[in-house]
């Protein structure tokens, strides 16, 4: 019997074998204690009849179930998964963790379904928790949850109830960590096809090598969770992990989902060295970490997508989030990469405070230019801002209008693409049109996802064109094309 279960709900935007992947945070968690103790992995993404499966695996009664969650849709499917755990037996805990929890830990345990919240980094709590939890005896059981460092749980005393909080305990050393145990998921439910690392890559599966981000951007988490460290494994343990994957499960790619993989650039050439063109590999990094690097050198070890965030077009928004990058320096290092054939996918956001209708097409005048400069650039998609707790723009954000949620269920409707804060309200029709189709615009982005129905190549151009002509007239109206996107894709992903 599984004495713990891991369950790791649907994000709202899945897409198995595109936009899917390995469970990666629950592997690493669970392999603290998956050599002790049976684990189970239930991924709501990806199964269908997830519920049957968790109740099968109530019926055993586990130490814990474990619910990992970001801020947005997947709360929502995550207490969809505590309230099968409370209706099968009410008396096996549950455990929520992730970023959401991390960051505002007392509203998440107040929730009646949840027992105890990990805090930070999973793999220091898991194993002393289940040590705690499986305790029949109270009283002991109470003593070793306090010894807990990281977590917040539940005293019930009769009707009473009071929140607990232990001692912190700072990060885990990444170096220390053992193997993750892929034996717990089916692999080929989350292997990457098709042009997702490169021209003639098949086969691709993630892998984090680093944890952290010394920058400042105020629109994410990252300098609060992270306190703006930035943690690794050594290139060599990188390199050897990585290659044992890709040995393992015949992959010809890897994607590395660092936040800022050349935050240690020696450290990230070291790596690439070692890689030395066995496989492709992409990675996320800032524009201005990209204009120091060798790209010629990268290249020719293996480097073949790279996915910074532009975020913006208007210099003022760029000083707004403290980007600390300006629109020529993104010019420039574009035009360093158009020198190679190296895939850049750009990632930009809008619907930010205060932002015009102006500076949103400065975004899109962008962004058309980065693609026209660069033959190998896409855009992977303009993302509205949601104002997320722990963020420096959380408070400006308030001051703006911004209703806070004061329970778990209210942050639900935050999802990649949150349309309800209040200062979009006056051009929401625009920021609808720039967000469906800016992953028409220019036609590749969407001719990898749709790779497997075997379109005709003539007719996803002839969208990418038609697309890219109503931006460069800046005709943002909301027609019915993206009237009937916006119906599709809030069905399908559950978005609010």
């Amino acid at each position: 019997m599984a004495e713990l279960v891991m369950v790791y709900p649907r994000t709202g935007y899945d897409i198995k074998n595109v936009s899917v992947d390995m469970p990666l945070a629950s592997l690493s968690v669970a392999s603290m204690v998956s050599e002790e103790r049976e684990t189970k992995i239930i991924d709501m993404r990806i199964d269908a009849d997830w519920e049957k499966h968790l109740k099968q695996e109530l019926q055993k009664e586990p130490v814990a179930v474990g619910i990992s969650s970001m801020t947005g849709t997947q709360i929502k499917f995550g207490l969809d998964a505590c309230r099968v755990v409370k209706d099968s037996n009410a008396h096996i805990p549950v455990v929520w963790g992730g970023i959401h929890a991390t960051l505002l830990p007392q509203q998440t345990l107040q929730n009646e379904l949840i027992d105890v919240v990990a805090i930070g980094e999973g793999e220091i709590v898991i194993a002393p928790l289940l040590n705690a939890l499986e305790k029949n005896n109270e009283k002991k059981r109470l003593e070793l949850l306090k010894k807990t460092n990281n977590i917040i749980f539940k005293q019930r005393k009769g009707k009473e109830e009071r929140q607990v909080k232990t001692k912190s305990a700072g990060f885990a050393d990444l170096d220390k960590l053992p193997a993750l145990p892929y034996e717990l998921i089916d692999i080929e439910n989350y292997i990457h096809t098709k042009s997702m690392v490169g021209k003639g890559t098949e086969k691709a599966l993630p892998f984090i090598t680093s944890r952290g981000c010394p920058y400042r951007c105020t629109f994410c988490c990252n300098p609060r969770l992270s306190l703006r460290r930035w943690r690794c494994m050594s290139a060599e343990r990188s390199y050897a992990l990585v290659n044992e994957m890709v040995e393992q499960f015949d992959l010809d790619a890897v994607i590395f989902h660092d936040e800022n993989f050349f935050a240690n650039p020696a450290r990230a050439e070291k790596i690439a060295e070692l890689i030395n063109n066995k496989f492709n590999f992409g990675i996320q990094a800032r524009m201005d970490a990209l204009g120091r690097v060798d790209l010629q050198k990268m290249e020719r070890y293996g480097l073949s997508v790279v996915q910074p965030g532009i975020e913006s077009g208007s210099e003022r928004i760029l000083q707004l989030i403290k980007k600390d990058e300006s629109v020529s320096e993104i010019l420039k290092v574009n035009k360093k990469l158009a020198k190679t054939s190296i895939v850049s996918v750009y990632n930009f956001m809008m619907g930010f405070p205060t932002e015009t209708n102006q500076e949103l097409v400065e975004s899109t005048d962008l962004a058309l230019k980065l693609i026209k400069e660069n033959p190998n650039a896409e855009l992977s998609g303009f993302y509205v801002f949601a104002p997320y707790p722990g963020t420096e723009l959380f408070d400006f954000a308030v001051a703006n209008g911004f209703s806070v949620p004061n329970t778990l269920e209210g942050w639900a409707i935050y999802s990649r693409q949150h349309l309800q804060t209040p200062w979009i309200q006056d051009k929401l029709d625009v920021i609808k049109n720039i967000m469906y189709t800016s992953k028409l615009v220019d036609g590749k982005r969407l001719e990898g996802m749709l790779s497997s129905l075997h379109m005709p190549r003539s007719l996803l151009k002839k969208f990418g064109s038609h697309y890219r002509k109503r931006w460069e007239k800046h005709d943002f109206s909301n027609k019915i094309d993206t009237k009937l996107m916006n119906f599709i894709t809030r069905t399908y992903f559950g978005w609010e």
